[in-house]
């Protein structure tokens, strides 16, 4: 799930949680800070959707006044490009291509972590996904499941140090991801053979009694690092608990309205999510190999 993050940086989005982007910064095998971008047909249709108005039978009195806002829908052909991309951070400051005029860096999201304070921009990179093991994971913490991160939080503006302390402990941050994969992709397969009933049972149990001691070793390891490192990264640990993955992340109208209970909540957002394809692709089941031979080297 956090081998690789795309942050959004974007503050018309909303500001973005330092102290929660750098934890999964610092969890992350590779985290690019980004600006995103929506298919901008798809959002008008996305905000309609939100309004209770099909894109499909809008009503004639109604077209003159979403003409007037650019809230009209166009070509639906422009819904077969992807929903969600992001631009590097720096990137803006490069020259564009000077025959197609595109942006150097702008990235098609596929097996990222994208984080953002904007829930359109989570539904936008959920319709991309489909169902995988980063999804299936996503559902469950969004019907209840505490994905326990790490309590660290580091000044975002270390950026050389906090590679140090990365490296330094790479071994106690393989041994949170190698259980964070196995979780991932062990729900996906559960998910998909629709163990909706005993897979958030399950899943709890594996949270509580296998993630949580890593993320724990991974804290006590990062608060023994010499003073003068945690200095110069900006080290400190969050006294009021760390935030928990999931809710914020799905949400925005994809449980529809009537749904009662976890079951029928994660039904319903298996059934949303995975409506445009359902796989099992790297790096959730490869990432978790190299993981395992990692920690026996």
């Amino acid at each position: 799930m956090f081998y690789k993050a795309a942050l959004d940086i974007n503050e018309k989005n909303g500001p973005p949680n330092k102290r929660f982007i750098s934890c999964v910064r610092f969890v992350a095998d590779e985290a690019t800070p980004a600006v995103f971008y929506l298919n901008s047909e798809w959002a008008k249709r996305d905000v309609l959707s939100g309004m209770g108005v099909d894109p499909k039978r809008i009503p004639e009195e109604l077209k003159p006044i979403l003409k007037q806002h650019d809230l009209d829908p166009g070509d639906e052909k422009s819904l077969e490009m992807p929903t969600l991309v992001y631009l590097k951070e720096g990137a803006w400051e490069r020259t564009p291509d000077s025959e197609t005029g595109t942006m150097s860096g702008l990235t098609v999201p596929k097996r990222e972590f994208v984080l953002s304070t904007s829930e359109v921009v989570h539904r936008a990179h959920l319709k991309d996904s489909g169902l995988n093991a980063q999804t299936a994971i996503l559902c469950l913490a969004a019907v209840g499941l505490d994905i326990m991160l790490p309590n660290v939080n580091f000044e975002l503006a270390a950026d050389e140090e906090i590679e140090r302390v990365k490296e330094k402990l790479k071994d106690e941050r393989h041994g949170y991801l190698e259980v964070v994969a196995k979780l991932a992709d062990q729900s996906y397969l559960r998910l998909k053979d629709g163990d909706y009933i005993d897979v958030l049972r399950w899943a709890e149990s594996e949270a509580a009694f296998k993630l949580a001691p890593k993320a724990r070793i991974l804290e006590e390891a990062v608060s023994s690092l010499a003073a003068r490192q945690l200095r110069q990264a900006g080290y400190s640990f969050w006294k009021d608990g760390v935030p928990a993955i999931g809710a914020a992340y799905i949400s925005g109208g994809l449980v529809p309205a009537g749904a009662v209970g976890a079951q029928a909540a994660l039904k319903s957002l298996v059934k949303t999510i995975g409506a445009n394809r359902s796989e099992r692709v790297i790096p959730e089941v490869s990432y978790a190999m190299k993981l395992s031979k990692e920690l026996q080297k």
